[in-house]
């Protein structure tokens, strides 16, 4: 939206310039003797210009005020962003922190098997398996 606007506020500076000067060369060429002398045109338009200029003061304020808001929001969001990635990193280093000490278990599963390896259970279950079948002969 603000990209659209400053072409827009741009161009208006450069009209509203280029009227004033105008107004200037106008009273030259009327034969006044000082650019500051106003002539009728000049003295018409001085209050539609201050109009429009003090909207223009007005509108560039609440423009900088939204701008400025717009970027607590956006630093609040990527800080809050940033701040929830941190802690996953942390929670992983710690994770592995915790592993390396031996506090923690080194199976992810949602079973934990104690000290038992997964090999030493599938030993255990072919074992199982296979003395059940001898005993039958």
């Amino acid at each position: 939206m603000a990209s659209l606007i400053t072409p827009f506020l741009f161009a208006l500076t450069i009209v509203s310039f280029g009227f004033l000067v105008g107004i200037i060369v106008h009273s030259w060429r009327a034969g006044q003797a000082t650019p500051n002398s106003s002539s009728g045109l000049a003295e018409s338009l001085v209050p539609h210009l201050n109009l429009v200029a003090g909207g223009l003061i007005n509108q560039t304020k609440r423009l900088s005020v939204a701008a400025y808001l717009f970027l607590l929001l956006v630093g609040l969001r990527f800080t809050n962003l940033v701040k929830f990635y941190l802690q996953k990193i942390e929670k992983r280093f710690s994770f592995l922190i915790e592993t390396v000490r031996g506090r923690r278990q080194h199976s992810l599963s949602a079973n934990p098997r104690g000290a038992v390896s997964f090999f030493l259970e599938q030993i255990k279950l072919d074992q199982d398996q296979t003395f059940p079948r001898s005993n039958r002969r």
